[in-house]
């Protein structure tokens, strides 16, 4: 059953993809941040609509689940309800979810999540500048500056899924990053 410690972290989701801060994600967010990232990027026309299309993908999956707007309350409403339902359907849910957005975020397609890539990717989203440098630090470090790309959608996977506080190792680098607790 989803608990107080889940809730606490969807409910940091939210307001992290939350981009434009008016207290409802909506398509506008998605957009916002692809328009961002393929601006940093300098992506052709054909390269932003990819982007675009994949990003919109994993944004309805994530959050909108067939609605325009999503309040924090339909947002926590909606994951507790699906993981209560069948958290082995979540899970994979989460995982196909978050693989994509992984292989967006991976520009380079060379497996890993750079130091740079991310920055860019935390500069789109709107998140503050140190982010980056304590995320990738509380990965495993197969390749220094480097978060390799199935670390990083296990460790959302596991943010999404795991309700033990005292459990916490695989998403460590999500819940440092978001100051969900102190480590």
């Amino acid at each position: 059953m989803a608990n107080d410690f889940l809730l606490r972290k969807w409910r940091a989701i939210f307001h992290v993809n939350d981009i434009n801060k008016d207290n409802i994600i909506t398509i506008e967010d998605a957009e916002l941040f692809t328009d961002r990232f393929a601006t940093h990027h300098k992506f052709s026309a054909e390269q932003t609509t990819a982007a675009k299309e994949k990003f919109r993908y994993f944004w309805r999956e994530c959050f909108l689940k067939d609605q325009d707007k999503v309040t924090e309350e339909m947002f926590l409403d909606t994951l507790t309800k699906e993981y209560n339902a069948d958290p082995v359907k979540f899970r994979a849910n989460q995982q196909n979810a978050t693989s994509v957005v992984t292989n967006i975020f991976d520009v380079n397609q060379d497996g890993c999540i750079s130091e740079q890539e991310l920055a860019v990717c935390m500069r789109c989203w709107g998140v503050e500048q140190n982010f980056d440098k304590k995320f990738i630090q509380s990965y495993p470090q197969r390749k220094p500056g480097f978060v390799h790309n199935d670390d990083y959608t296990e460790s959302f996977v596991e943010y999404m899924c795991n309700g033990d506080e005292n459990v916490i190792t695989k998403e460590k680098p999500v819940i440092v990053a978001l100051n969900i607790v102190e480590i």
